[in-house]
């Protein structure tokens, strides 16, 4: 793989992610305790998977950028759900509404 493969790659993932997302909008609000622990045990799990289960571990760099890939997917995918159920965006717009006034 090279570079501008890693950026196109890296493009799949947030596309990928924000799809997903975007088909849960049913799902019930899943508890914050429940997120988190997704957040760091899901895209191990993943890795691990993918790494080792699934053998990349033997294709050498390759597998390890699709391994990679694969967690940074999962992560990603997490991520974006907690954001969805759990962002606190209110000092966001505060600055943004100071910064406006302030021009």
């Amino acid at each position: 793989m090279t570079v501008e493969d890693q950026a196109d790659a890296v493009r799949r993932i947030d596309e990928a992610s924000t799809k997903f997302v975007n088909e849960l909008s049913g799902e019930p609000k899943p508890g914050r305790l429940e997120l988190a622990l997704g957040l760091v045990f899901q895209p191990a799990a993943i890795f691990a998977n993918e790494f080792i289960v699934k053998g990349n571990v033997f294709r050498g760099v390759e597998g390890l950028k699709s391994s990679v890939n694969a967690w940074a997917l999962s992560f990603a995918t997490q991520a974006k759900r907690y954001e969805k159920h759990y962002a606190d965006d209110t000092e966001l717009k505060a600055r943004a509404r100071d910064f406006i006034i302030k021009r």
